[in-house]
């Protein structure tokens, strides 16, 4: 009889804990941030007439599908450049698992409270799950991601004040009393520069993670130390990511700067793909606007939907935002307002749904390799037999199990 060894997690049923609430707090923050986002959307609602803008939205018809083309655009722009960051780390990625992991994470983002914080820890690991790429390769992407992509939507403020300067002058006598809003627009652009700097001075100091992980092992919780020590390597696997990340090299014929600039050109991409998607919502509803003017509001909005992330995607900031802007700009008052809302959050809508039944599909899928013993056979049907306690298996003690091959006397 030949006999193969297998560690196997004790069978000892474990002592249960009582559970502690460690989320209440973020639980409550969420709660707190879909019950203000509701409230919201019910003022701009009651500010118009839900029946004459769903009548509205009917009348545009399928006119009003071409909203999804721009978002399919930015999404691209965004895999584009993603698949240019992932190339600068010696890693390659194919385009469908980009887009996948990529739609999955604006429906966190979008879907729920504080989104963007959590599509922010989620990224990592669905990224990770792609072959090839791994969580610290993944952080590292998505560090790049982020601040240029914050530094993009610096640049498209900005751009936005200088080129709508004299339509934020005229609608912000109507709005505010005074016509010194593209100034007021033009300094928000200090935010994301100011964030974008700031991230890119933390990243390119040395050993980032190292450094996050002794603080993170100074805590006095013996099991998240332990859990530490056997993730310390992949610490280290991502500072060195890290610093690949920010390195001159050649990608594939192209110079390092190239790579940038390329970078740069596709998350601002990204932004004004915003701007064509709301203009072709307007012409849908029959609104002519040219598209300065929807430039101009769009790209003011943006930092206040980037701002307040306790809201799921901007929700009720955006409608009562829309509901001013068109009553300034002379778009048909509360009523177009509610349709031009209604659309685009049908079509967030849909992405939402695409990116969780993305979601779900990445985490069916697992590319870990199957165990194998000392000689290289498959212990995976082991494995599965000791998951579902069968009989025949010889108990040798609570950690390992005698199995017997088939054709042993």
């Amino acid at each position: 009889m030949a006999n193969v060894t297998v560690p196997l997690p004790s069978l000892a049923k474990r002592p249960t804990r009582a559970r502690r609430s460690k989320g209440a707090p973020y639980l409550f923050v969420r709660v707190v941030g879909g019950l203000l986002a509701l409230l919201l959307v019910v003022l701009a609602v009651r500010a118009g007439n839900p029946a004459l803008a769903w009548r509205a939205v009917v009348h545009a018809g399928p006119a009003a599908l071409v909203v999804v083309v721009p978002s399919l655009l930015a999404l691209v722009c965004d895999v584009m450049a993603t698949k240019i960051s992932l190339r600068s780390l010696g890693t390659f990625a194919g385009f469908g698992d980009l887009f996948r992991a990529r739609l999955a994470t604006e429906a966190i983002h979008g879907s729920v409270p504080l989104g963007a914080l959590v599509a922010d820890a989620t990224s990592p690991v669905l990224f990770g799950r792609i072959r090839g790429v791994g969580v610290p390769n993944a952080i590292a992407m998505l560090t790049t991601r982020k601040r240029v992509l914050v530094r993009a939507h610096g640049v498209y403020v900005l751009s936005s004040a200088v080129i709508a300067f004299f339509v934020l002058a005229r609608v912000g006598e109507r709005l505010v009393g005074t016509a010194l809003l593209p100034y007021f627009v033009a300094a928000s652009a200090l935010v994301p520069f100011a964030a974008s700097g700031g991230l890119a001075f933390v990243l390119r100091r040395p050993n980032v993670a190292r450094r996050c992980y002794g603080a993170l092992f100074a805590i006095p919780w013996e099991a998240l130390r332990a859990r530490l020590r056997r993730h310390e390597a992949a610490f280290l696997q991502t500072d060195a990511a890290l610093a690949r990340s920010f390195v001159p090299s050649n990608l594939g014929g192209r110079t390092h700067w190239k790579s940038v600039r390329a970078l740069d050109a596709l998350y601002l991409g990204v932004w004004l793909f915003e701007v064509v998607e709301s203009f072709a919502v307007l012409r849908a509803l029959g609104i002519h606007a040219d598209l300065t003017s929807v430039l101009s509001f769009e790209a003011g909005l943006s930092i206040v939907k980037s701002t307040i992330i306790l809201f799921p995607s901007g929700l009720g900031i955006a409608e009562l935002g829309y509901v001013a802007i068109f009553a300034a700009y002379g778009y048909g008052g509360p009523d177009a307002a509610l349709a031009f809302s209604l659309i685009k959050r049908a079509k967030d809508s849909v992405f939402i749904a695409l990116g969780y039944g993305a979601m779900l599909r990445t985490s069916t899928k697992s590319d870990a390799p199957r165990p194998r013993d000392e000689s290289g056979s498959d212990l995976a049907p082991v494995h599965r037999a000791c998951r579902k306690g069968v009989r025949r298996i010889g108990l040798v003690d609570h950690h390992r199990v005698a199995v017997r091959l088939e054709g042993d006397p």
